[in-house]
């Protein structure tokens, strides 16, 4: 039986590990460093256009970048990259407890973990445009400005689909979704590949999904081929605004992801039961 107190205290205990490693730490202070960077020019520009700019705007400028959730999976590899967390405690940990409630524990976390990395994300873009921002649920006027073409250097951070079928707030909860169960199924590709097959098969496993979502960004691929991307189910400006279109729906992607997600979770759970751990060349 799988006990949650337990796997509740493993999760934690991962999570306080991150404070002494420094693999966390770098993750964290380049994922802040993307954020300002990727904001700067969007709040900059308003600003010196005497525009004020709605608060969540700079969020949606960043994650809706043609590469933003390259550069974000890699930060994420670099935070999930060694599970399932095996130390010289764990067989003691397991002797008080039991596997399942383990293996409970490494999804509570990674599910935890991608909740601060997203939110810390959300957190750094309010901030960046906090002086020019408002709270209302409409487009600013630079938003309006630079997507009917106004010049920021040739970049358009806003598609005029994206102002014409949502507003801000919709579009925030939507990116903050997508891009949540995008981190949380990386997440467990990492676990279940690692699990089954060997440390190093879930970050190949990512970095071919990687590979194939970045020629999907640049348009190697058609609007077909789109559904085998997960960068594309992750970011919002990439769907499908009509029911005529071939690109997925938003409420298509967030199906991918659960069903995902679930299907991984189970297979790394039956998994667990059979997993050999080894320690110094004991195996338990």
């Amino acid at each position: 039986m799988v006990n949650i107190k337990h796997a509740i205290k493993f999760a934690l205990y991962d999570l306080k590990k991150w404070k002494r490693n420094p693999r966390i730490i770098i993750a964290f202070i380049l994922l802040l460093l993307l954020c300002l960077t990727l904001t700067d020019k969007y709040v900059s520009y308003a600003k010196s256009m005497g525009m004020a700019i709605q608060a969540f705007e700079p969020f949606i400028v960043v994650f809706t970048g043609k590469y933003t959730l390259i550069y974000l999976s890699l930060l994420i590899l670099l935070v999930f990259n060694d599970v399932p967390f095996l130390e010289n405690g764990l067989p003691y940990y397991l002797i008080r407890s039991n596997r399942k409630s383990w293996v409970i524990g490494q999804l509570i976390y990674i599910a935890i973990a991608s909740l601060i990395i997203i939110t810390f994300s959300l957190l750094v873009c309010l901030l960046s445009g906090f002086h020019e921002a408002f709270a209302g649920n409409m487009w600013s006027e630079a938003a309006v400005f630079i997507s009917n073409g106004g010049a920021l250097d040739n970049v358009e951070p806003f598609s005029m689909a994206l102002l014409v079928n949502s507003l801000p707030y919709t579009a925030t909860a939507n990116i903050y979704g997508l891009t949540l169960l995008y981190t949380l199924l990386i997440g467990c590709i990492l676990y279940a590949a690692n699990l089954i097959r060997s440390k190093y098969a879930g970050t190949l496993i990512v970095g071919i999904l990687i590979f194939i979502g970045y020629i999907s960004a640049i348009r190697w691929l058609g609007s077909k081929f789109a559904w085998f991307s997960i960068l594309v189910h992750a970011n919002y400006t990439t769907h499908s605004f009509y029911k005529t279109d071939t690109l997925p729906r938003v409420s298509d992607s967030y199906a991918i992801f659960v069903f995902l997600i679930f299907a991984l979770s189970i297979i790394s759970y039956r998994k667990s039961r059979k997993y050999q751990f080894s320690f110094s060349g004991d195996q338990l």
